[in-house]
């Protein structure tokens, strides 16, 4: 089936395999609302970083204005973990539609029993004259009830398609 369409179940929606490019559906909340920010050039980690690290200083403000001084640095150090996790991913990347000109690797990580769920990570630029590598991550579904690995069918199909590092 080389060169046609093929799909395979992520977490919160599908995925789809073009010959010349990835599409990534989320079909919940979260998915509208990335693609609201994406059409407008915003980057979702960044805007729920910031608006989380508002909401600290906010907190911190009102523990000084009631002179407890443990919330104060609680919510201080809150607020430094918070910027240090924006600054950790700001390569990260929730793009819908990534083409396969801009991409750079693509990279299988298996699931961890109990632990983590198996993902791929996408590497790819935002244009071919564009020198940063971004991030995105695509994670895939648990264990199906009849016990086959949806993980599994995803996998050969991103390696069928030669889109495996």
């Amino acid at each position: 089936m080389r060169g046609g369409v093929k799909s395979f179940n992520t977490k919160n929606g599908y995925c789809h395999i073009y010959p010349d490019r990835l599409e990534i559906i989320r079909k919940d909340a979260v998915g509208w609302i990335t693609l609201f920010l994406t059409k407008r050039g915003y980057r979702r980690a960044w805007v729920l970083y910031l608006l989380l690290s508002i909401a600290m200083v906010i907190a911190t403000m009102l523990s000084i204005s009631i002179g407890n001084y443990f919330l104060v640095l609680f919510f201080l150090l809150a607020t430094l973990l918070t910027l240090g996790a924006a600054w950790k991913n700001r390569d990260l990347s929730f793009a819908p539609v990534i083409q396969k000109k801009n991409m750079d690797k693509v990279v299988y990580h298996r699931a961890v029993e109990g632990e983590s769920r198996a993902t791929f990570v996408v590497y790819f630029k935002t244009s071919e004259e564009s020198s940063k590598l971004l991030r995105r991550i695509i994670p895939l579904p648990t264990r199906t009830h009849q016990g086959t690995s949806l993980a599994d069918t995803a996998y050969w199909m991103m390696r069928d398609e030669g889109w495996l590092a």
